[in-house]
């Protein structure tokens, strides 16, 4: 039986969530799954990758965190129309959302909320996070694509007894080793072919802890004189004066290279000898982190979230905030015999294949809507 899954989201730009979901529709569609996408704002990036599957997609165009009359009886008519059997919540607008268009859904289907992110303490918890705490009981089911995200909203009242833990799917095929990456990157920044790329992957946020990263940067090239700085993401750019008073600070400026958002993440990730992933906290599930590893690279992290079960025995885990400790564990990975390091790389990408594959992660998905029809 191929289930209808109407799926509600805050936004179609491009992040975490919303890679997710097109990696989900693009794995389930339309052999298991026959689906719509119901976006709340304004449709982004992400909107037309979802159209080419093909998939319809709907954009209400409210404006984001503020719902409007004329958006929810657009949402109430679209779920009308389709007949979902499943309506599936992404981020906490999204999910509310979700339980509004439950009910003017035919036969009140199964509402399953996905939360992709860790709360902040009691006292700075947006509205919208409490009023989940107290709707949470009502919804059938709550993903979480983090242990620790489950932990935390759990600890502040979502109902422990809905909670499912669906880790970040990766495509293996599309993220693999190449060969070619670093010398075609090298080429293009203007490198020498000896530049060792040591990358951090994250848009500029204080939770990934740039500074930390900047500190450990400023040792490892002490040390290894020929290591470059990698970086790409959201707000990572010259630009953000913000962002260069950390490079200054650390006297990196002819060592780090600011890639801004970048659409040939495979290549990037296989250009490395080392994946970096610095974040001071709440930190979920890290999507570069899978993605370098699918590539053959390994990681060395901070131990926040799930990052240390993520890697397993594939990398080195360090304390967060602690740049010593983070210089000292790049250094440590790039000193092994260069079979060593590659070694390492394989276990790490055997461990995404065995573990994080999106083929594994999308038959969890249809698992929990087939049993949630079926209860």
């Amino acid at each position: 039986m191929v289930i209808r899954v109407a799926h509600i989201i805050t936004g179609l730009l491009v992040g975490g969530a919303e890679m997710m979901l097109y990696k989900l529709l693009q794995e389930t569609q339309p052999q298991a799954l026959n689906s719509i996408v119901i976006c709340l704002s304004q449709t982004g990036p992400v909107a037309e990758k979802i159209e080419s599957i093909p998939v319809p997609v709907y954009e209400l165009g409210m404006p984001r965190g503020l719902p409007t009359a004329a958006g929810f009886l657009n949402l109430a008519r679209i779920t009308r129309r389709f007949a979902p059997d499943i309506i599936q919540g992404w981020m906490y607008h999204g999910n509310l959302a979700a339980q509004a268009a439950c009910l003017s859904a035919r036969g009140r289907p199964p509402v399953v909320w996905n939360i992709r992110n860790t709360p902040t303490s009691e006292t700075k918890q947006p509205v919208i996070i409490r009023l989940g705490r107290y709707l949470s009981s009502s919804v059938s089911s709550i993903v979480y694509n983090s242990r620790l995200s489950a932990q935390m909203h759990e600890a502040i009242g979502y109902n422990a007894q809905r909670t499912r833990y669906i880790a970040n799917g990766f495509d293996t095929a599309y993220f693999q080793p190449d060969s070619t990456a670093a010398s075609t990157l090298k080429q293009e920044l203007d490198l020498f072919d000896d530049a060792v790329l040591i990358g951090l992957m994250a848009r500029y946020h204080p939770m990934k802890d740039h500074k930390n990263f900047f500190a450990a940067a400023a040792r490892i090239l002490k040390a290894f004189p020929q290591a470059r700085f990698i970086l790409a993401g959201h707000g990572i750019e010259a630009e953000n004066q913000e962002l260069m008073n950390l490079i200054r600070t650390q006297g990196l400026e002819d060592y780090t290279h600011l890639l801004g958002v970048r659409h040939d993440m495979p290549r990037l990730m296989a250009s490395l000898e080392v994946l970096v992933s610095s974040s001071s906290s709440l930190e979920g599930f890290s999507n570069s982190i899978g993605e370098a590893m699918a590539c053959g690279v390994p990681c060395v992290v901070t131990d926040t979230g799930d990052s240390a079960e993520i890697i397993g025995a594939s990398g080195f885990v360090v304390p967060p905030r602690d740049a010593e400790a983070l210089a000292e564990a790049c250094l440590r990975l790039l000193n092994l015999p260069v079979e060593e390091r590659k070694n390492m790389g394989q276990q790490a990408r055997e461990r995404i294949i065995t573990n994080y594959s999106l083929l594994k992660i999308a038959q969890q998905y249809i698992d929990l809507y087939t049993q949630l029809l079926q209860s």
